[in-house]
């Protein structure tokens, strides 16, 4: 039972936390039970076909968990959580191929979704879902990756592919 609270205690600290202690987070990377929750959810959604507004998208491939990229959708959620913005881009400029290169990934695709102000993994996926931009990003074919960080009320969700020459190397 210890190590089941150790967990609770963790998802609510990326994903629940309600008290403004939790607005300067320091960067861990998750456990992995904490990373396969994730992905069994967004995984789910990827796994059915449907409509993102009015564009058909098909069913796509389960997407695995890339620690850069939650690196770097923990940096922007932080930042924007700290300066109390909302924006695809920092206030130093910086898109998300810029950010994710900055934390060392190498990459051939990226994209992201960003939220504010939803409380749950579950909330913020569903919103994501009734943003057609939005589900689009989350049903693209191109990412094989994925990294989810979630700041006081800002949540970031960095997509990736990594480049050929990465993904031969088994890195």
């Amino acid at each position: 039972m210890g190590m089941m609270l150790k967990y609770v205690y963790f998802i609510l600290g990326i994903f629940g936390c309600l008290i403004p202690e939790c607005s300067a987070q320091r960067f861990e990377v998750p456990p992995f039970e904490v990373k396969q929750m994730i992905l069994d959810r967004i995984n789910a959604v990827r796994s059915v076909e449907r409509y993102c507004g009015r564009r058909y998208m098909a069913a796509a491939a389960p997407l695995t968990w890339n620690d850069k990229l939650y690196h770097s959708a923990f940096l922007h959620a932080q930042d924007m959580n700290q300066y109390d913005y909302f924006n695809h881009v920092s206030l130093e400029g910086k898109d998300i191929g810029q950010r994710v290169e900055s934390v060392g990934y190498e990459w051939d695709f990226v994209g992201e979704n960003i939220a504010w102000n939803q409380d749950t993994l579950d909330e913020v996926i569903k919103a994501w879902i009734k943003s057609p931009s939005h589900c689009r990003m989350l049903m693209s074919p191109k990412p094989t990756e994925l990294g989810l960080a979630k700041v006081g009320k800002y949540w970031v969700q960095n997509f990736g592919r990594p480049t050929l020459a990465k993904s031969k190397q088994g890195t």
